[in-house]
């Protein structure tokens, strides 16, 4: 196995295995040198599902967090309640994310080796220095071009201000259709709040 397959185990372990660990094992030795991609795939699909059910187990107990004091009227204990509820909520996370992750990876359709191999290849990042970039840029375009860039771009992004061309009328001022009683009285509650 160390030869074939690049596998380096414990002899103490190995004698500790039984029947069925030891063919694990060994199944695993040989899905991890022949079938690589699937492994990663695997690895992903897995941490996507259980970090998407993390989250909505997270928020699910601050609903039971909430929700457990009303335990309270009938006679049960609120903690003893909150923990039962949320180990009850635990297995079911738990069983959900095996579901999920049997049934996505038996999905998965067959396809060429070759194109496989290239969807789960691992990116390596690349960083670009954006002083460079902006550098460059000022150097190609002139004074000139650099401030008719700007003033288009300053009058294109703001509005016009909206103004009030009539004289403003306070609550309590008189009304201005003469009717004697204070605005916030009388057309003000018709026609309602000036802004």
């Amino acid at each position: 196995m160390k030869d074939e397959f690049n596998y380096r185990a414990i002899k103490e372990d190995l004698l500790r295995m039984n029947r069925h660990e030891l063919s694990l094992a060994v199944d695993g030795a040989v899905d991890d040198r022949f079938y690589p991609e699937m492994r990663r795939m695997e690895r992903q699909i897995l941490l996507s599902i259980v970090d998407e059910a993390w989250k909505n187990h997270l928020l699910t107990m601050d609903h039971l967090r909430s929700s457990v004091g009303l335990k309270g009227y009938a006679q049960l204990d609120p903690k003893v309640e909150y923990k039962r509820e949320g180990m009850r909520l635990f297995d079911a996370m738990w069983e959900s994310i095996g579901e999920r992750v049997t049934d996505l990876i038996f999905r998965m359709e067959s396809f060429n080796e070759e194109f496989i191999r290239s969807t789960w290849v691992e990116a390596t990042t690349s960083r670009n220095d954006p002083n460079a970039a902006s550098a460059s840029r000022q150097e190609l375009d002139s004074p000139a071009q650099r401030a008719a860039q700007s003033s288009n771009q300053d009058n294109e992004s703001r509005p016009d201000p909206v103004r009030h061309s009539e004289p403003r009328v306070g609550r309590n001022d008189p009304c201005p259709c003469g009717s004697g009683k204070k605005y916030k009285s009388c057309c003000m509650r018709k026609s309602g709040p000036v802004v």
